[in-house]
């Protein structure tokens, strides 16, 4: 069905009045024929970006309205007044901070909630083609991939994409969510920088973290417990990979090799710089890719 869908997308096109390609960011007049909505340079950048946009080109095709998501903030979402607060931010022996029950709490029940400001972290990657070619170059590349990873403490909003709460230090009452630790990690240095290794260890990591969470997030914020808990239980809940992998960059300073196998690590087809594609940018984005983000040493002359 997708594939007859795209197979119609790149078959017919319209052009009407110029506007923004919906991939690169350039003066665009060919316009998607399926939703009339979307403009493209030409059918290159319009399959480039089929993954991101045939979702809402299929609801806009068959008449279903786009839903818009809004953002409860927690006090808004429920009435604390009648909640009794069963949880407390303690020191670990490692040194770090979890957050542990105080009394029994029910499964269902709501916990805490991860306290910090709201954020909308959606950032404009604009791209242009190069005249006379289909190759791709990013705009104001070094800055964007310096950038690219932020050390900042921070919850993605589970439907909203790009809508973030950045934590607080907050360790009182109901707002200590962001103190919630995962139980476990992947151990990436194990795998000796083999690709199907690292993998194997992402994988193993997902099925031990999953099975030890006792508590997850809802559209507000607010967690609460997957199973009964008795006192004195340690709350955690799964981070996913991705957090690790990012967290596992920003420390990596030293090993260039390392930072390419995490960031090779990542979902490709969601990333402003497709390894999987590498052949579509220019030469300049390439160079800006390997210094500024893989921090590949420079050759002397």
């Amino acid at each position: 069905m997708e594939k007859r869908l795209m197979a119609n997308l790149t078959d017919s096109i319209e052009v009407k009045s110029a506007s923004q390609c919906g991939f690169c960011g350039a003066l665009a007049e060919v316009k998607c024929s399926s939703c009339k909505l979307e403009y493209y340079c030409d059918r290159n950048c319009q399959k480039r970006h089929w993954k991101e946009h045939k979702t809402t080109c299929k609801q806009i095709k068959s008449d279903k309205p786009v839903e818009e998501i809004l953002i409860v903030e927690p006090l808004d979402a429920i009435d604390v007044s009648n909640l009794t607060v069963k949880v407390e931010v303690r020191e670990k022996a490692n040194g770090n901070f979890g957050v542990f029950t105080t009394d029994y709490v029910k499964k269902g029940d709501p916990i805490c909630y991860y306290d910090g400001e709201t954020k909308d972290a959606n950032t404009r990657i604009r791209m242009k083609k190069l005249a006379g070619s289909n190759l791709i170059s990013i705009i104001d590349v070094e800055e964007v991939f310096k950038n690219l990873f932020n050390d900042v403490k921070c919850l993605a909003h589970p439907k909203k994409t790009g809508f973030v709460k950045i934590a607080s230090e907050n360790k009182n009452g109901f707002g200590i969510a962001q103190w919630i630790c995962d139980f476990t990690k992947p151990d990436l240095h194990q795998t000796g920088g083999d690709f199907s290794s690292a993998t194997e260890e992402l994988h193993n990591y997902q099925g031990l973290s999953l099975k030890k969470s006792n508590c997850q997030v809802n559209d507000s914020f607010w967690f609460s417990a997957n199973s009964n808990l008795e006192a004195n239980t340690e709350l955690f809940v799964h981070y996913g990979f991705l957090y690790w992998l990012k967290k596992l960059m920003l420390e990596e300073k030293d090993s260039p090799e390392k930072r390419f196998l995490l960031y090779s690590l990542h979902d490709q087809s969601t990333q402003v710089f497709n390894l999987q594609k590498f052949y579509e940018y220019d030469d300049d984005t390439c160079i800006a890719f390997l210094k500024t983000l893989i921090q590949m040493p420079q050759e002397k002359n």
